[in-house]
């Protein structure tokens, strides 16, 4: 085999390693209400994001906890901010592999709201303007 199907290979595997990976969850909350969801993350992931749109009128906040379930007072991360669009993303080291359980609640200030919130790992663009790293 030649260096360059060597390397071809080699990139190949490693990316297939670390390829992104994608998981939704989806739900209707009413003002005051909130879904709860868990989800793992297992060996080889780098990073973690979840996203959910929000609009002026209908949005709901993210409440992020390892290991557990959060909730409005209980949380290792959260994206409370009212009519755009709230993200958690983490890398190492706040990042762990591992289960968390993620609550998405929809203040009393909303519509009733339908959302999607999408849950990636092994993103290559945390760092830029559109996938900031959360800190503590």
């Amino acid at each position: 085999m030649n260096m360059r199907h060597f390397l071809f290979w080699l990139g190949y595997l490693l990316l297939g390693a670390f390829s992104l990976s994608a998981q939704t969850f989806v739900g209707t909350n009413a003002p005051g209400q909130g879904s709860n969801y868990t989800f793992s993350v297992s060996a080889g992931a780098t990073n973690l994001s979840l996203v959910i749109s929000n609009n002026s009128t209908a949005y709901a906040y993210l409440f992020l906890k390892a290991g557990g379930v959060p909730t409005d007072t209980s949380f290792d991360y959260t994206a409370r901010l009212i009519g755009v669009t709230n993200r958690i993303n983490l890398e190492v080291p706040e990042f762990v592999t591992g289960s968390y359980g993620l609550l998405v609640s929809t203040p009393a200030t909303s519509i009733t709201q339908a959302f999607t919130v999408t849950l990636t790992t092994n993103r290559t663009d945390l760092r830029s303007a559109a996938y900031p790293v959360s800190k503590p």
